[in-house]
């Protein structure tokens, strides 16, 4: 009986690094095949990892990066030390709110291929970006959990992903701070 379980957990070893050994080859035969192209400026990239090229990468991320809270009405950013904007006063905006860069028409394009183009690679990249500016922010010792809002189940089979959870559980690895998906439903 031991040696039949031995042999069958030998078996699926073998059958399981086979699929893997298949796997790895023809993901390198599409490559060769279909060499992987920029999102944005369709050039061929050297490494098939990336999905966008390095020149636009600079593109996106052209605006200068901010770790002060803007007001999403007034469009300004204002020190950290104030607690709401001081050109409405707080009372057009929801609060404080960080960002990574200011939008431009590059950027735009590159969330809609995260959002809609099954690229879940772009989250772990924009989770990085945010580690990279807000790793020392104050504001991160006021953080207790990461949620991210769920989405309608026909949703989700659409776009293959949550993206606001795969953003959610890469920003929860990079600054360590717990991610709970149960915490809120999402709802009719």
């Amino acid at each position: 009986m031991l040696m039949e379980v031995s042999l069958q957990q030998n078996k699926d070893s073998s059958s399981k690094r086979l699929r893997d050994l298949i796997r790895i080859i023809t993901e390198d035969l599409y490559c060769f095949l279909f060499p992987p192209r920029c999102i944005l400026c369709e050039c061929e990239l050297e490494n098939g990892k990336s999905v966008i090229c390095d020149n636009c990468r600079i593109e996106i991320y052209r605006s200068p990066e901010s770790t002060m809270p803007f007001c999403p009405y007034c469009r300004i950013v204002y020190p950290d030390y104030f607690d709401k904007c001081r050109r409405c006063g707080g009372r057009k905006s929801p609060g404080k709110l960080y960002a990574l860069y200011e939008i431009n028409d590059s950027l735009l394009y590159y969330l809609h291929h995260f959002k809609y183009h099954r690229r879940a690679e772009i989250g772990m990249e924009l989770a990085y970006k945010a580690f990279q500016i807000y790793r020392q922010a104050e504001f991160l010792k006021m953080i207790d959990i990461i949620i991210p809002i769920p989405m309608f189940k026909r949703k989700r089979l659409n776009r293959g992903y949550n993206q606001a959870e795969v953003l959610a559980r890469h920003l929860s690895e990079y600054f360590e701070i717990p991610l709970d998906n149960n915490v809120i439903r999402r709802v009719k």
